[in-house]
């Protein structure tokens, strides 16, 4: 059905029955599909108001105009494949914990992602932080690609360090690992 046009659908009196049809207060249905295609324009109305027994009309409705198939191509880069949020958060924290301006040593640089990567493993799944009521806090953000717009993102609940003293109480006893680590980097670059 996706490459019929859309006004030699409208025109068959079928279609036009189930969407006269429809229950009384959906009746601007027919309106809104018939300004669909000239324009280009989404339906008017909110689809969430349709009864259920019309969301198949509503979704072939959306299949007939050519012009509706950017949404499916926006809607298959919302995959978690593309997605990238989390990797590009796991960079910016490695940039936080051993910064490209400073020079370290092998093993302070590996000790370093070590931390940054148990810092975002422990924090990286946060619950959205709460109001006092219960009610769930937001923030609004405007990132330069976005040119102006803004963009509602959710508040996190402060990050947790519980990681840090669970490793010291660990390495308590075992600081000899550490100088025998030491030792083992000086002796094999000489």
């Amino acid at each position: 059905m996706g490459a019929v046009k859309l006004e030699s659908i409208i025109t068959k009196s079928s279609l036009l029955k189930d969407v006269r049809q429809l229950c009384p207060q959906h009746q601007t249905l027919l309106k809104d599909v018939r300004q669909l295609c000239p324009q280009h324009q989404t339906l008017l109305k909110d689809v969430r108001q349709l009864c259920p027994q019309h969301q198949t009309l509503l979704k072939d409705v959306r299949q007939l105009c050519p012009q509706h198939q950017t949404l499916l191509k926006d809607v298959r880069q919302l995959s978690p494949q593309h997605q990238t949020f989390s990797l590009e958060a796991f960079h910016s924290l490695i940039l936080h914990f051993a910064p490209k301006h400073t020079g370290f040593s092998y093993l302070g640089m590996y000790s370093r992602l070590l931390l940054a990567a148990l810092h975002y493993n422990f924090n990286a799944n946060r619950e959205t932080a709460r109001k006092s009521d219960g009610a769930e806090k937001y923030c609004v953000r405007y990132p330069r690609f976005r040119k102006g717009a803004y963009v509602v993102r959710p508040i996190k609940q402060k990050a947790s360090y519980g990681y840090a003293t669970s490793l010291i109480e660990a390495q308590e006893g075992r600081g000899f690992l550490i100088q025998y680590a030491y030792q083992e980097l000086h002796t094999s670059s000489v």
